[in-house]
């Protein structure tokens, strides 16, 4: 705790009775819908690079959510089988995909995707067990320039 803070990982207390997995980000294009949209209670709180930085944690795959996919695909089908739902949802997606669009238009959001998407951001997000919680204050410019260097790209698939 002293090295990262309010930090918990499958070693800490509670993991054995539940795992509740609630992500802060979804994918990169996605994290500037969230930026565009603001923070609910941190209205004065930018969700920019540094913000990337903390909560992009994915350094290991959490694959236990699969065994629950044909009961969530049969869900999902009873609701897409609603009419209404359906329309719902495909004009929600969307509105989503459009707002994207339009957001990587922006010179500004043009920048912060390509940042936040670079090798540096992807290493960086790895290593996150590395790092105490004055550097998460700090963001990715606390980190030396190099560092990142030692941890290898993933390997992305075909």
């Amino acid at each position: 705790m002293l090295l990262t803070g309010w930090r918990s990982n499958v070693t800490t207390y509670g993991y054995q009775l539940v795992t509740l997995n609630h992500y802060s980000l979804r994918s990169a294009e996605s994290y500037l819908v969230k930026r565009d949209r603001g923070r609910v209670n941190h209205v004065d709180r930018d969700q920019g690079l540094n913000y990337w930085f903390r909560m992009n944690n994915n350094a290991h795959r959490d694959t236990r959510a699969r065994d629950h996919l044909p009961m969530v695909k049969a869900e999902l089908e009873r609701l897409m089988s609603d009419p209404q739902i359906a329309a719902q949802h495909h004009a929600c997606v969307a509105a989503h995909q459009a707002k994207i669009a339009s957001l990587k238009q922006r010179p500004d959001y043009a920048i912060l995707l390509r940042d936040i998407t670079s090798d540096r951001m992807i290493r960086l997000s790895r290593m996150h067990h590395a790092f105490g919680s004055e550097i998460f204050l700090q963001g990715p410019d606390a980190v030396p320039a190099g560092v990142e260097d030692a941890v290898p790209l993933p390997i992305k698939p075909d």
